[in-house]
Protein backbone atom coordinates (compact mmCIF):
# COMPACT_ATOMS: atom_id res chain seq x y z
CA UNK A 1 0.00 0.00 0.00
CA UNK A 2 2.84 2.51 0.91
CA UNK A 3 5.09 1.94 -2.53
CA UNK A 4 1.39 2.46 -4.42
CA UNK A 5 1.08 6.01 -2.48
CA UNK A 6 4.99 6.23 -3.75
CA UNK A 7 4.13 5.57 -8.10
CA UNK A 8 2.62 8.54 -10.03
CA UNK A 9 -0.74 8.34 -10.50
CA UNK A 10 0.01 7.92 -14.00
CA UNK A 11 1.73 4.27 -13.26
CA UNK A 12 -1.34 2.94 -11.84
CA UNK A 13 -2.91 2.67 -15.74
CA UNK A 14 -3.08 -1.56 -16.49
CA UNK A 15 -0.43 -1.69 -18.95
CA UNK A 16 -2.82 -4.78 -20.80
CA UNK A 17 -5.81 -2.35 -20.70
CA UNK A 18 -3.52 0.58 -22.96
CA UNK A 19 -2.30 -1.91 -24.92
CA UNK A 20 -5.70 -3.02 -25.60
CA UNK A 21 -7.01 0.78 -26.45
CA UNK A 22 -4.14 1.39 -28.81
CA UNK A 23 -4.82 -1.98 -30.84
CA UNK A 24 -8.34 -1.02 -31.37
CA UNK A 25 -7.55 2.09 -32.00
CA UNK A 26 -5.35 1.28 -34.77
CA UNK A 27 -7.80 -1.55 -36.06
CA UNK A 28 -10.11 1.27 -36.14
CA UNK A 29 -7.95 3.32 -38.23
CA UNK A 30 -5.96 0.98 -39.85
CA UNK A 31 -8.57 -1.68 -41.60
CA UNK A 32 -10.46 1.11 -43.99
CA UNK A 33 -7.07 2.87 -44.69
CA UNK A 34 -6.05 -0.48 -45.98
CA UNK A 35 -9.06 -1.28 -47.88
CA UNK A 36 -9.01 2.49 -49.06
CA UNK A 37 -5.10 2.07 -50.30
CA UNK A 38 -5.68 -1.73 -51.64
CA UNK A 39 -3.49 -5.09 -50.54
CA UNK A 40 0.20 -4.22 -51.91
CA UNK A 41 -0.08 -0.99 -50.01
CA UNK A 42 2.82 -0.50 -47.69
CA UNK A 43 1.87 2.60 -45.88
CA UNK A 44 0.88 1.37 -42.60
CA UNK A 45 -0.57 4.33 -39.95
CA UNK A 46 0.39 1.92 -37.03
CA UNK A 47 3.32 -0.48 -37.76
CA UNK A 48 3.31 -2.31 -34.68
CA UNK A 49 -0.76 -3.58 -35.59
CA UNK A 50 0.26 -3.84 -39.27
CA UNK A 51 2.83 -6.74 -37.73
CA UNK A 52 0.37 -8.08 -35.21
CA UNK A 53 -1.90 -8.89 -37.72
CA UNK A 54 0.43 -9.87 -40.55
CA UNK A 55 1.87 -12.26 -38.29
CA UNK A 56 -1.38 -13.76 -36.98
CA UNK A 57 -3.02 -14.29 -40.86
CA UNK A 58 0.26 -16.55 -41.30
CA UNK A 59 -0.82 -18.90 -38.67
CA UNK A 60 -2.04 -22.33 -40.39
CA UNK A 61 -4.52 -22.94 -37.49
CA UNK A 62 -6.95 -19.63 -36.11
CA UNK A 63 -8.53 -21.38 -32.88
CA UNK A 64 -10.87 -19.03 -31.03
CA UNK A 65 -9.29 -16.05 -29.17
CA UNK A 66 -8.06 -16.53 -26.38
CA UNK A 67 -6.64 -13.48 -24.42
CA UNK A 68 -6.85 -9.83 -25.51
CA UNK A 69 -4.74 -9.47 -28.47
CA UNK A 70 -6.48 -12.52 -30.49
CA UNK A 71 -9.31 -11.21 -30.13
CA UNK A 72 -8.89 -7.65 -31.59
CA UNK A 73 -7.12 -9.81 -34.13
CA UNK A 74 -9.91 -12.02 -34.87
CA UNK A 75 -12.33 -8.30 -34.84
CA UNK A 76 -9.81 -6.48 -37.67
CA UNK A 77 -10.28 -9.74 -39.82
CA UNK A 78 -13.76 -10.23 -39.77
CA UNK A 79 -13.97 -6.23 -40.27
CA UNK A 80 -12.15 -6.63 -43.10
CA UNK A 81 -13.86 -9.28 -44.92
CA UNK A 82 -16.86 -6.86 -44.01
CA UNK A 83 -18.47 -9.00 -41.16
CA UNK A 84 -18.64 -6.28 -38.95
CA UNK A 85 -21.31 -8.38 -37.10
CA UNK A 86 -18.40 -10.73 -35.71
CA UNK A 87 -16.18 -7.76 -35.00
CA UNK A 88 -18.91 -6.04 -32.80
CA UNK A 89 -19.07 -9.43 -30.67
CA UNK A 90 -15.17 -9.92 -30.56
CA UNK A 91 -14.61 -6.16 -29.04
CA UNK A 92 -16.85 -6.26 -26.68
CA UNK A 93 -16.16 -9.68 -25.37
CA UNK A 94 -12.81 -8.18 -24.00
CA UNK A 95 -12.46 -8.26 -19.74
CA UNK A 96 -10.24 -6.00 -19.65
CA UNK A 97 -13.17 -3.29 -20.47
CA UNK A 98 -14.17 -3.76 -16.93
CA UNK A 99 -11.38 -1.82 -15.24
CA UNK A 100 -13.02 1.28 -16.87
CA UNK A 101 -15.68 3.05 -15.79
CA UNK A 102 -18.59 3.15 -17.60
CA UNK A 103 -17.95 0.25 -18.80
CA UNK A 104 -21.64 -0.06 -20.77
CA UNK A 105 -21.46 3.45 -22.68
CA UNK A 106 -17.59 2.65 -23.75
CA UNK A 107 -18.45 -1.04 -25.60
CA UNK A 108 -22.03 0.91 -27.33
CA UNK A 109 -19.29 3.90 -28.59
CA UNK A 110 -16.95 1.00 -29.97
CA UNK A 111 -19.96 -1.19 -31.73
CA UNK A 112 -21.16 2.27 -33.26
CA UNK A 113 -17.40 3.16 -34.10
CA UNK A 114 -17.01 -0.95 -36.01
CA UNK A 115 -20.11 -0.06 -37.56
CA UNK A 116 -19.21 3.08 -39.40
CA UNK A 117 -15.81 1.71 -40.36
CA UNK A 118 -17.08 -1.40 -41.22
CA UNK A 119 -19.71 0.78 -43.79
CA UNK A 120 -15.75 2.68 -45.10
CA UNK A 121 -14.56 -0.66 -45.47
CA UNK A 122 -17.16 -1.79 -47.36
CA UNK A 123 -17.34 0.82 -49.45
CA UNK A 124 -13.83 1.55 -50.14
CA UNK A 125 -13.75 -2.13 -51.00
CA UNK A 126 -16.84 -2.82 -53.27
CA UNK A 127 -17.24 0.33 -54.61
CA UNK A 128 -16.12 -0.39 -58.08
CA UNK A 129 -18.38 -3.32 -58.37
CA UNK A 130 -21.68 -0.71 -58.33
CA UNK A 131 -22.62 1.73 -60.04
CA UNK A 132 -25.47 3.28 -57.48
CA UNK A 133 -25.85 2.27 -53.87
CA UNK A 134 -29.32 2.58 -51.87
CA UNK A 135 -29.05 4.41 -48.32
CA UNK A 136 -31.48 2.11 -47.07
CA UNK A 137 -29.83 -0.93 -48.58
CA UNK A 138 -26.55 0.27 -46.43
CA UNK A 139 -28.46 1.14 -43.42
CA UNK A 140 -30.07 -2.07 -42.95
CA UNK A 141 -26.64 -3.99 -43.50
CA UNK A 142 -24.77 -2.31 -40.75
CA UNK A 143 -28.02 -1.01 -38.76
CA UNK A 144 -27.37 2.24 -38.60
CA UNK A 145 -29.78 5.58 -39.48
CA UNK A 146 -30.24 5.97 -42.96
CA UNK A 147 -29.08 9.88 -42.22
CA UNK A 148 -26.34 8.89 -40.61
CA UNK A 149 -25.26 6.44 -43.45
CA UNK A 150 -25.71 9.59 -45.95
CA UNK A 151 -23.75 12.25 -43.20
CA UNK A 152 -20.65 9.20 -43.53
CA UNK A 153 -20.66 8.90 -47.20
CA UNK A 154 -21.06 12.70 -47.67
CA UNK A 155 -18.48 13.11 -45.48
CA UNK A 156 -15.72 10.62 -47.36
CA UNK A 157 -17.41 12.62 -50.46
CA UNK A 158 -16.27 15.92 -49.28
CA UNK A 159 -12.55 14.70 -48.15
CA UNK A 160 -12.27 12.79 -51.61
CA UNK A 161 -11.87 8.84 -50.22
CA UNK A 162 -14.67 8.15 -52.14
CA UNK A 163 -15.87 9.19 -56.19
CA UNK A 164 -19.45 9.39 -55.85
CA UNK A 165 -22.39 11.80 -55.83
CA UNK A 166 -25.26 11.83 -53.13
CA UNK A 167 -28.83 11.59 -55.51
CA UNK A 168 -30.94 12.95 -52.52
CA UNK A 169 -34.22 12.78 -54.72
CA UNK A 170 -33.96 8.71 -54.95
CA UNK A 171 -31.78 8.50 -52.32
CA UNK A 172 -28.87 6.75 -53.79
CA UNK A 173 -24.98 7.03 -54.20
CA UNK A 174 -24.26 7.06 -57.66
CA UNK A 175 -21.05 5.95 -57.59
CA UNK A 176 -18.31 7.24 -60.26
CA UNK A 177 -16.23 4.77 -62.27
CA UNK A 178 -12.58 6.71 -62.10
CA UNK A 179 -9.97 5.54 -64.52
CA UNK A 180 -5.73 6.57 -63.83
CA UNK A 181 -4.42 7.85 -66.48
CA UNK A 182 -0.88 6.69 -67.65
CA UNK A 183 1.38 9.06 -65.94
CA UNK A 184 -0.95 8.08 -62.70
CA UNK A 185 -0.58 4.74 -62.64
CA UNK A 186 3.10 5.13 -63.35
CA UNK A 187 3.09 7.31 -60.37
CA UNK A 188 1.07 4.98 -58.09
CA UNK A 189 3.82 2.53 -59.08
CA UNK A 190 6.75 4.45 -58.48
CA UNK A 191 5.02 5.27 -54.71
CA UNK A 192 4.87 1.60 -54.28
CA UNK A 193 8.36 0.44 -55.44
CA UNK A 194 9.71 3.64 -53.05
CA UNK A 195 7.40 2.31 -50.14
CA UNK A 196 8.98 -1.42 -50.27
CA UNK A 197 12.32 0.12 -50.14
CA UNK A 198 11.88 2.09 -47.03
CA UNK A 199 10.22 -0.88 -45.78
CA UNK A 200 13.27 -3.15 -46.33
CA UNK A 201 15.69 -0.51 -45.37
CA UNK A 202 13.92 0.32 -42.18
CA UNK A 203 13.57 -3.86 -41.46
CA UNK A 204 17.21 -3.90 -42.23
CA UNK A 205 18.60 -1.01 -39.88
CA UNK A 206 15.90 -2.88 -36.97
CA UNK A 207 18.06 -6.10 -37.54
CA UNK A 208 21.70 -4.49 -37.42
CA UNK A 209 20.18 -2.79 -34.12
CA UNK A 210 19.17 -6.19 -32.78
CA UNK A 211 22.14 -7.77 -33.76
CA UNK A 212 24.63 -4.67 -32.36
CA UNK A 213 22.77 -5.01 -28.89
CA UNK A 214 23.33 -8.52 -28.62
CA UNK A 215 27.03 -8.20 -29.29
CA UNK A 216 27.33 -5.25 -26.99
CA UNK A 217 26.17 -7.49 -24.04
CA UNK A 218 27.60 -10.40 -25.38
CA UNK A 219 30.72 -10.68 -22.61
CA UNK A 220 32.71 -12.57 -25.03
CA UNK A 221 32.28 -10.11 -27.56
CA UNK A 222 33.38 -7.27 -25.27
CA UNK A 223 36.35 -9.58 -24.31
CA UNK A 224 37.65 -10.52 -27.76
CA UNK A 225 37.30 -6.42 -28.75
CA UNK A 226 40.02 -6.08 -25.69
CA UNK A 227 42.34 -8.84 -26.89
CA UNK A 228 42.20 -6.92 -30.37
Amino acid sequence: MERQRQLPFHMHINLELLECIFLVSSMLLEIPAQAQAGTNNKKYISRPFRRLLDYNERQAFAGPPENTRDHIMSAAKALASGEWEKAKDFIPAIKIWDLMTETQSIKDMLVRKIQEEGLRTYLFTYASYYSTLGLSQLAAMFDLPSQDVAALVSKMIFNEELSASLDQVSQCIVLHKVEHSKLQALALQYSEKVANLVDQNERLAGGNTTNSNSNTNNPNYSHNKSHH
